[in-house]
This record gives C-alpha cells, sequence and structure tokens, in this order.
C-alpha cells in the first residue's frame, strides 16, 4: 500500500497514484519558495532547513487532478519580520508562476501553511540550522 504525503485523508491517499511527475512537482514548488526572504526552512516531520544540497520536498504535498491541473500545499517556518499576508501571497503567485512556466501545470490550488514564525535568531537557535548554508 503506498501513502503519499497529501492534504487528503487516508482513503484518499491510499487511492492515489502521484505517477512519475509527482517529485518534479514537488521540487519545483520547493524550488519556487526556497529563495522568498522570510521563509526560513520547509517543515516537514522533522524540520528541513533548506540547503544547496537538500532535497525540497520536504513539507510539500502535491496531487494532480488531471493532466494539467494540480493542487499543492506547503508548510513553512516564516522569520518573524516579515508580514505572514505578504509572504503568502508571495509563495501562492511563485508556486504558482513556476509550476506554469516549468511544468505547464495550473495550479488549482495552492494551501500555504506557515506553521511556524521565529525571529532568525530564534530559528537559528531552535533548529541548530548552519547559518553559511542558509
Amino acid at each position: 500500500l503506498y501513502m503519499e504525503e497529501t492534504m487528503y485523508g487516508p482513503a484518499e491517499a491510499a487511492n492515489y497514484d502521484p505517477g512519475p511527475d509527482n517529485k518534479a512537482i514537488k521540487e519545483t514548488v520547493g524550488e519556487a519558495i526556497s529563495g522568498i526572504p522570510g521563509v526560513l526552512a520547509l517543515k516537514g516531520g522533522l524540520t528541513d532547513i533548506f540547503k544547496r544540497d537538500e532535497d525540497l520536498t520536504r513539507g510539500i504535498s502535491a496531487r494532480k487532478n488531471d493532466d494539467s491541473r494540480v493542487q499543492v500545499s506547503v508548510k513553512v517556518i516564516a522569520d518573524a519580520a516579515y508580514n505572514e499576508a505578504d509572504l503568502i501571497q508571495q509563495m501562492t503567485e511563485s508556486i504558482t508562476d513556476a509550476l506554469q512556466e516549468k511544468m505547464g501545470l495550473v495550479a488549482d490550488k495552492v494551501d500555504v501553511d506557515i506553521a511556524e514564525t521565529l525571529t532568525e535568531g530564534e530559528f537559528f537557535d531552535k533548529y541548530d540550522a548552519d547559518r553559511a548554508l542558509h
């Protein structure tokens, strides 16, 4: 039984075949938000810090509705110095644009969850992040 991390319930996830594009969709989403000022990290089961060599798919769920439409859910840790509403709007636009430009996909729905808000100092202290790689 394949269980994919999705924004859907267990019954739907159990019947969901993400296909070969799912990882590419999640990577495209991760790349789209990794450079946005104010986004400190993706938040998955364990906190994943943006690093040059890191898999940027943790904290991201994606589901293709058909050949050209997708739904995405993202959990992030945000910098407290940034306005949350502005960050959510910027992430949503960046994700939508990246999926269209890089994959030819239309984002039917983009859910952005700011799971945690910390100052940059609190973030590095809490997660013992390597400042040089951020």
